[in-house]
């Protein structure tokens, strides 16, 4: 059985055919449309192409922002306004006439861990991503866990330092210690310069005390959010992903910094921490995830048959 996907981002959308086993058969990326119509006419074009060559069951969407899955509805979409509020399974089930799921894209990393990669031996784990933004997702006794509202693991929603100016969204981890906001726009407030995540790295790597500086003051935020989230759910691993984690000396510095924190605290000598890893499935998590979305979700209707 074939799976149609899409990985729906701010710029770019994803898309791929995919087994039953995850197994990625074809990938291709568009430029996401900005409007309603356009994007939906744009899903139709790609399902026409692909549908009957491929003999696609179903399609599997991973969203930005809030989706109540139970609906198939979009309560948020990111950067995507025209999205906003849309009942887009059924819509997209009468325009297409395939069955579709909705999942939010940070559960569908998680999701794609869950099923064939880092997470596939845990009951009880977390994954973090942590790009532009910060997201979350939870994975408990191998089910993914979505919160009453769906706001479980809006990880970037949480207060990472004082308020002030009575202005609480300025203090959140999303934006202060997000590549884009604590590594990017951190350097450029403290020198002038417009370099990229990557540049700054190499700069810390070099020991340039500026980047030093944003990376200590990184470490310190992205250590702090996940040393509270370990207590909160006892995961048996953290995962994370985004492009930083495949630098490894921005992975050292995260789980170095958990320990510290841990070890200026006595009564936590004899707890065992969860291993900290990054993700198996980067670019390919959303597609892979949202199938999985698919296939789950599907087993679910038919149990209650």
């Amino acid at each position: 059985m074939n799976y149609l996907s899409f990985d729906v981002g701010g710029t770019n959308t994803k898309f791929g055919i995919l087994n039953d086993k995850g197994e990625i058969i074809l990938k291709d990326k568009i430029p996401t449309p900005k409007e309603k119509d356009d994007f939906f006419n744009k899903v139709k074009e790609i399902v026409v192409e692909y549908a009957d060559e491929y003999k696609i069951k179903g399609i599997g969407f991973s969203m930005p922002g809030i989706i109540d899955v139970e609906k198939g509805y979009t309560v948020t979409s990111g950067a995507l306004s025209s999205l906003y509020n849309c009942y887009m399974r059924d819509e997209l089930e009468k325009l297409t006439g395939l069955k579709v799921t909705l999942e939010n894209d940070v559960n569908c990393v998680a999701l794609a861990e869950k099923w064939i990669g880092n997470g596939k031996d845990e009951k009880n784990f977390i994954s973090i991503a942590i790009g532009t933004g910060i997201g979350g997702a939870v994975i408990i006794n191998d089910s993914l866990y979505r919160g009453s509202k769906y706001m479980a693991g809006e990880f970037g929603f949480m207060l990472a330092k004082d308020i002030e100016n009575e202005n609480s969204r300025m203090s959140t981890l999303s934006l202060i210690a997000s590549t884009a906001t604590g590594i990017v726009g951190a350097y450029k407030e403290l020198t002038g310069k417009d370099l990229s995540g990557e540049e700054i790295s190499k700069l810390c790597k070099e020991k340039e005390t500026n980047a030093v500086k944003v990376f200590d003051e990184f470490y310190n935020y992205i250590a702090s959010g996940i040393f509270n989230l370990i207590f909160a759910f006892d995961p048996e691993k953290v995962l994370i992903g985004g492009a930083i984690s495949s630098d490894k000396m921005i992975m050292s510095g995260i789980k170095n910094r958990i320990n510290e924190i841990k070890k200026m605290n006595p009564d936590l000598n004899n707890l065992e921490f969860p291993k900290i890893e990054d993700c198996k499935f980067n670019n390919d998590s959303g597609i892979i995830g949202a199938v999985y979305n698919f296939i789950k979700e599907r087993e679910g209707e038919n149990e209650k048959r």
